[in-house]
């Protein structure tokens, strides 16, 4: 090699030993390259084993023996489920919903009167709300100016109660009256001066003028008082008329002339009586729109379905409704449910809105009833006051009736709650198992399967009792060969 070359192989060394890379291989030593290369080599072929080993891995999970398939493709084996021996007291309860109402409802209906004075019957005064307490001679609504007022009684209102009228429903009104203080001296069930005077009192108690006869039809009150008093002017004359006969008649028509008077002065009596008796029906009275008897009170309004300005001849619903009587709660129970439920079970009551409950019984199960009508009436033309049975839902079913152990007060009206009735219950605590635990057998046995720490399965003979919610009472037939705790077989 020549000094050139030598100078030219000295800079490649001392190039490379500097740790430049020349900028082209064809600047570096022929043994680098030979390196490199057998690098790069070497690289692809460990490249290309990884590649064939990992497809190779990829393909054996696709390959499978006929042996493996079918390990894979048989069910699993076989596990057993099971439940735990419980000791509690059962029982079994059912659940219904129902609604809090009063035992009777006194409806104040739309319908007007004969007694309501003026052509148009509207609402004029609404003193009492929802929930408001009616006590005894108040006024719970007002009707063209006419006051509608709340009595204790049994007997609905039917008709107007004028001066000289008798019956039951009288006796009823002289009784209210006596109990609001109001003195009626009165022969019981005659409506007369004292009873008149005892109205009277009422209304102008409450500040309003009672209605009289005249006011209802003064018209054909007064043509018939004008028709007995010339009745009676024309028996006076007649008696006078006839006892001057009688004084100038001879001896032989003296005693037709007397009998004449006799005759004229019984005419006199029968007018002056007539007379008497329509004097008598004339006065204070008590109109048929203007009351409304409540078997209980104080009671509570259940409904307002009016305002004021409501016309009643065209309006549908009663004006309000009162709640008489003890809170009840009213249900319905499907079929199979009334099976269970007796008078006298144990009843819970919850109403959820107001987070309050209240214990009580089984009043009554009802017979079968499609629901329709209940707490309705029938009539073209209902009378302003009606009782109604109040409660019952509309629905299909066994009416259920709920009585409170204690009396609920008026803000548990209308709600809507939960009742769950305790059909049965064991004293003490028994020994519970699953139903699906029990097998029975032709004879009528019945047993459990136990299962022992160690796998292995123990029948055991028992004696169901009472079943709730899928549980069921057992009792071994050998003492002591069931225990609280233990495990006992309820499929696989």
């Amino acid at each position: 090699m020549d000094s050139q070359g030598r100078a030219v192989g000295v800079r490649r060394v001392d190039t490379l030993l500097s740790g430049d890379s020349p900028s082209t291989p064809e600047l570096w030593p022929d043994g680098a390259r030979q390196v490199i290369r057998r690098q790069r080599a070497f690289l692809v072929v460990s490249v290309v084993a990884v590649l064939l080993s990992v497809g190779g891995l990829v393909a054996s999970t696709w390959v499978k023996s006929p042996a493996q398939r079918a390990a894979e493709q048989s069910p699993p084996p076989a596990s057993v489920l099971s439940a735990v021996v419980q000791e509690k007291v059962m029982t079994s309860v059912v659940a219904v919903r129902g609604t809090v109402s009063a035992e009777g409802t006194v409806a104040v209906a739309p319908a007007s009167s004969a007694a309501s004075v003026g052509a148009v019957q509207v609402v004029t005064g609404l003193p009492k709300q929802v929930g408001a307490v009616v006590a005894a001679g108040d006024v719970v609504a007002e009707v063209s100016g006419r006051p509608v007022l709340a009595l204790a009684g049994s007997i609905p209102a039917y008709r107007n109660l004028t001066p000289g009228t008798t019956g039951l429903d009288v006796a009823q009104l002289q009784s209210a009256l006596i109990g609001l203080g109001f003195a009626d001296r009165d022969v019981a069930g005659n409506f007369g001066s004292g009873t008149q005077k005892a109205v009277r009192d009422l209304y102008e108690a409450r500040g309003y003028s009672p209605l009289t006869t005249t006011d209802l039809d003064a018209g054909t009150e007064t043509s018939a008082l004008l028709a007995a008093a010339a009745s009676v002017r024309t028996g006076e004359r007649a008696v006078r008329d006839a006892t001057l006969t009688a004084s100038g008649a001879a001896v032989e028509v003296a005693a037709a002339a007397k009998q004449h008077v006799v005759d004229a002065q019984q005419d006199l009596t029968d007018a002056r009586s007539a007379l008497s008796a329509l004097r008598a029906r004339i006065g204070v009275m008590l109109p048929l729109a203007e009351v409304v008897y409540v078997r209980t009170l104080p009671a509570v309004v259940g409904t307002v379905g009016a305002q004021v300005g409501t016309s009643l001849a065209s309006a549908t619903t009663a004006v309000l409704t009162i709640q008489t009587g003890q809170l009840l709660v009213h249900a319905m129970l499907s079929e199979g449910q009334q099976q269970l439920i007796a008078a006298g079970l144990t009843v819970s009551i919850a109403d959820d809105v107001h987070a309050r409950t209240a214990e009580a019984s089984v009043a009554s199960v009802g017979a079968f009833t499609t629901g329709a009508g209940l707490g309705g009436s029938s009539g073209a033309n209902p009378a302003p006051a009606a009782i109604t049975s109040a409660g019952a839902p509309a629905t299909p079913g066994y009416p259920l009736v709920i009585t409170p152990s204690v009396p609920l007060d008026s803000g548990w009206l209308g709600a809507d709650v939960l009742i769950r009735v305790t059909t049965a219950s064991t004293k003490d605590p028994v020994l519970v198992v699953p139903a699906i635990a029990v097998t029975g057998k032709a004879d009528g046995a019945s047993s459990v399967q136990v299962l022992r720490p160690d796998g292995s399965h123990q029948q055991v003979g028992v004696a169901t009792g009472a079943i709730v919610d899928g549980e069921v009472q057992v009792t071994s037939t050998v003492p002591g060969a069931l225990h609280v705790g233990d495990r006992v077989v309820t499929g696989e």
